[in-house]
């Protein structure tokens, strides 16, 4: 009996110790109680919302387009909006000009998502690798102003750089 019982024991302190590591893991700052629906703060890729996406940042679809400038003021990407309308979701797309692919390697650019009337925010920090785009996170339209923002953060890493806005994106007039 008593062996069924260290087993037991065992079997308590085994859970315990798991549900301490579960709290230690979880990182509160990767999620908000300002998010309203299931999708903000999330990739859009792996949400699947980009199979439809739309650029809302190229002059295709004729918006403005923004452009990304370094601390000089040189353009060294584009910063698009996304928008899916299976989803109803936003999100940052940049596209970075061949020359600045290889200077910024190594740096960061924030990337955000921001629905206006909930005031969410979702940004993402994407490293900047050599390669020509890259995304961030997305928010929910919910017929709200969306606009999202690209901020290339100086050689320290410390916040402040140039940053480049969208214009809004209304809800109700994305679909």
């Amino acid at each position: 009996m008593s062996a069924v019982r260290l087993n037991a024991a065992t079997a308590i302190v085994a859970a315990l110790a798991l549900a301490a590591i579960a709290v230690v893991l979880y990182d509160a700052s990767e999620t908000s109680a300002s998010y309203f629906s299931a999708y903000d703060g999330t990739d859009p890729f792996h949400e699947q919302c980009s199979s439809d996406a739309l650029g809302r940042g190229t002059a295709v679809l004729n918006y403005p387009l923004t452009r990304v400038r370094d601390a000089t003021g040189v353009v060294i990407a584009r910063l698009e909006l996304e928008y899916s309308s299976y989803c109803d979701t936003a999100w940052p797309r940049v596209v970075l000009i061949p020359a600045a692919r290889a200077r910024f390697k190594g740096r960061f650019l924030r990337l955000a998502a921001t629905r206006k009337a909930q005031d969410v925010v979702a940004p993402y920090q994407l490293p900047l690798s050599g390669g020509g785009y890259g995304w961030g996170n997305m928010v929910s339209i919910e017929d709200s102003c969306v606009f999202v923002t690209a901020t290339l953060l100086p050689a320290s890493g410390k916040q402040g750089g140039s940053t480049a806005t969208t214009p809004c994106l209304n809800g109700s007039k994305a679909r």
